[in-house]
């Protein structure tokens, strides 16, 4: 995959399995290589249940287009000073920073929301609204697109905003093609 689009999708423990997996499915599904970052490579677990190796740390991480965070024990996630320092010196060279449900506190903690519009799961709109005042946060939608940065509703959002981003990025035909593989009639 030479000219493959390269996500480094973040996760954390506690992570919402649903909102990780799904956009996950869809990248790898566009052909997309898709990195798994953590802060450190010890398993990480999800919901509790899933155990997920990350193939890179924060230290290691190869180049890439597009930074994916994810929902799920955001709080305790939000409060890792070296993660927060490392998507701040990521995303500068991003071309989309995508998230699903709460994973957006990522990108509010790192001061990155200000002037965008954005949502996020509907149980933490307040929240969102409360920790990114300069945002425009909306309600009720499935996704949102603000240029650079891409934000989700929560769980089963993440599929329709990573089906959006494959559209975006390489067309119709594309997104529609994986909906399809996916059995995801709601696309």
């Amino acid at each position: 995959m030479p000219n493959a689009i390269r996500i480094a999708a973040l996760i954390h423990p506690g992570m919402e399995i649903l909102d990780f997996a799904g956009p996950v499915e869809v990248f790898t599904n566009a052909g997309w290589e898709v990195f798994i970052v953590a802060r450190d490579k010890s398993p990480v677990t999800s919901q509790g249940i899933v155990k997920i190796l990350p193939q890179y740390d924060i230290t290691d991480c190869p180049p890439i287009d597009i930074l994916a965070t994810f929902g799920g024990n955001s709080e305790e996630a939000v409060q890792q000073q070296e993660v927060i320092r490392w998507i701040k010196e990521t995303a500068p060279a991003c071309q989309v920073l995508f998230s699903v449900c709460t994973g957006v506190f990522y990108y509010a903690t790192a001061g990155l929301l200000n002037g965008h519009r954005v949502t996020t799961f509907h149980g933490e709109i307040e929240r969102l609204k409360q920790e990114a005042p300069q945002s425009e946060v909306l309600t009720g939608v499935k996704y949102v697109d603000s240029g650079k940065i891409v934000t989700a509703a929560g769980v089963s959002s993440g599929i329709d905003g990573a089906l959006y981003l494959v559209e975006r990025l390489e067309g119709k035909a594309k997104a529609d093609a994986i909906a399809k593989y996916i059995e995801y009639a709601r696309w």
